[in-house]
């Protein structure tokens, strides 16, 4: 009797020992600030016109830049600003030139191709807008010089 009851002891504390169990809930909490993020993608491609008065993305060889822009909430207007005038650029090549940019969007909001200098509002969500840019010689019989020429378009999320 005595092995017996040594035996259910040591059985007995071999046996895994039963907690109570319990559970609890944790909340969670944050906000989203209304702003608006531009993240710059490919870069664009100035290309010369047949008649070299003409330095633009919309040339045959050229291609738009582009960006991915996320607005969390209302009240931003997207524009483009066109440059005053190239960054980079042989002798001769920043001279007598009138810039231009615009700009369109797919995704949350639909913008038709749109002059850069105007404001278009956005709402929530996330774009991809396509800019282009162009610097065209404005003094009749003038073409742009060869050489490397490089600009900076503006693009604003304001």
């Amino acid at each position: 009797m005595k092995k017996l009851a040594m035996a259910v002891v040591a059985a007995a504390s071999l046996a895994p020992f039963q907690a109570n169990s319990a559970n609890s809930n944790i909340p969670f909490g944050g906000s989203v600030g209304n702003t608006c993020v531009i993240t710059v993608g490919p870069t664009g491609v100035l290309a010369a016109s047949a008649d070299f008065t003409v330095l633009g993305s919309e040339e045959a060889g050229g291609s738009a830049g582009t960006a991915q822009v996320l607005a969390t909430g209302a009240g931003y207007a997207l524009s483009a600003d066109a440059p005053a005038g190239f960054a980079s650029f042989p002798a001769t090549g920043n001279t007598n030139v009138t810039f231009e940019a615009n700009y369109s969007s797919t995704g949350a909001n639909t913008i038709a191709q749109t002059d850069g200098g105007t404001a278009t509002a956005l709402g929530r969500g996330m774009n991809t807008v396509t800019v282009n840019m162009s610097g065209t010689k404005n003094v009749v019989g003038e073409t742009f010089a060869a050489g490397a020429y490089t600009a900076v378009v503006i693009l604003r999320c304001e």
